[in-house]
């Protein structure tokens, strides 16, 4: 096989994060390919070039997300104008339907396969994007129900399992400390609403527990400096930073403060109890009132188990009382802390196994092999 163009397509981080665990298993298996990305810090450690940066292209709502629409537009116009040229032999798009949607459909009308990796929305157990069968060559999902709502839609899914699981391989689950981590979000404007207040819970925590100390863990998309000098602002007592994701940090923490996000699944892999936070600023807490928009809950791990696993309290009731109350809930030994790790238990066994960035690339692999086979 001659060396084959591979292109992955990452729009938040989250799927900067899956793209970088699935690049060392191409090469692993395609050692000549070359590999060019959309995404951020992590992919940008890992590939031969990187397309374009979607480092601040995230965001939740419509008042967020309508001043990224010409610069998610101009990138998708460089995109396939590009693809014309170089006409690349794989697109691996990772979630962000809005961009990857329309990207997966351009590319394979010139030719390029198309594997898509974790399809958008495929945690939803009653259905899934319905454009998605048309502009897939295959799809590699992280959840049964999604394979097999995708596969009866006409499209070749296949459940690989759940990435994340493989950022946890080798990780030490000993004894927890007294760390609460803090995940205060992946996008400025979330961390900009949410840290004021999780904040001020770590000093009604700390006033209630002497021994408890607090690591703020930082997505890669989040500007360092900004956040010690917000948390010093807000929380005058110290905290360790560390660069997130951090499964280290997570399997041995006491508890957690998440803001929402695939985040709750890191926690739940770990075996941390958490407790869910988000707040939104003014614009998103009018939409929110003007829209209110029907869920039954925010939290992935709820969400998969259809039932509340962990706390969740959004905007008006994410108060700090509220939020440290919580937190010591699952803080110290008792009903609630025991609770929610059994079923942190049994949303880790709705993940399937280990290797699904393995699996991922075997897919690749297969239809590169095709594609070459159809050129001959």
């Amino acid at each position: 096989m001659n060396r084959p163009l591979i292109w992955i397509s990452a729009g938040e981080a989250s799927g900067d994060l899956v793209g970088s665990l699935l690049v060392p298993e191409l090469r692993k298996l395609l050692p000549s390919c070359r590999i060019e990305a959309v995404g951020g810090a992590k992919l940008y450690s890992v590939c031969d070039e990187m397309l374009d940066i979607s480092t601040d292209w995230g965001a939740i709502g419509i008042a967020r997300s309508l001043p990224k629409v010409p610069r998610l537009y101009f990138s998708y116009v460089m995109l396939r104008d590009r693809a014309r040229h170089t006409k690349p032999d794989l697109v691996i798009p990772i979630d962000f339907g809005a961009f990857n949607v329309p990207l997966a459909r351009r590319v394979r009308r010139i030719g390029s396969k198309v594997l898509y990796y974790m399809p958008p929305g495929s945690w939803r157990k009653d259905k899934q994007g319905s454009d998605l069968p048309a502009v897939a060559d295959r799809i590699a999902t992280p959840f049964a129900w999604s394979a097999d709502l995708l596969s009866k839609m006409g499209a070749n899914a296949a459940w690989v399992g759940h990435p994340l699981l493989d950022l946890f391989k080798g990780v030490t689950f000993g004894p927890r400390n007294s760390v609460v981590a803090v995940l205060p979000g992946s996008r400025d404007h979330e961390v900009r609403s949410n840290l004021p207040t999780i904040a001020k819970a770590c000093r009604l925590l700390q006033s209630s527990t002497d021994a408890v100390r607090f690591t703020i863990l930082r997505s890669p998309t989040v500007d360092e400096e900004s956040l010690r000098r917000d948390w010093s602002q807000c929380a005058n007592m110290p905290a360790d930073i560390a660069d997130g994701p951090n499964p280290e940090i997570l399997a041995r923490a006491r508890a957690a403060i998440i803001c929402s996000g695939s985040a709750t699944l890191e926690a739940a892999i770990a075996g941390c109890p958490m407790v869910v936070v988000y707040k939104g600023d003014w614009n998103m807490q009018l939409e929110y009132k003007i829209r209110q928009p029907k869920f039954d809950f925010i939290a992935l791990p709820s969400i998969l188990l259809g039932r509340q696993v962990c706390t969740e309290l959004i905007q008006e009731a994410a108060a700090p009382e509220r939020i440290a109350q919580e937190v010591l809930a699952v803080y110290q030994d008792g009903g609630p802390r025991y609770i929610q790790r059994k079923d942190l238990e049994a949303v880790v066994e709705q993940l399937g196994s280990p290797g699904a960035s393995e699996r991922t690339a075997q897919l690749a692999l297969e239809l590169l092999s095709g594609r070459r086979a159809e050129g001959c």
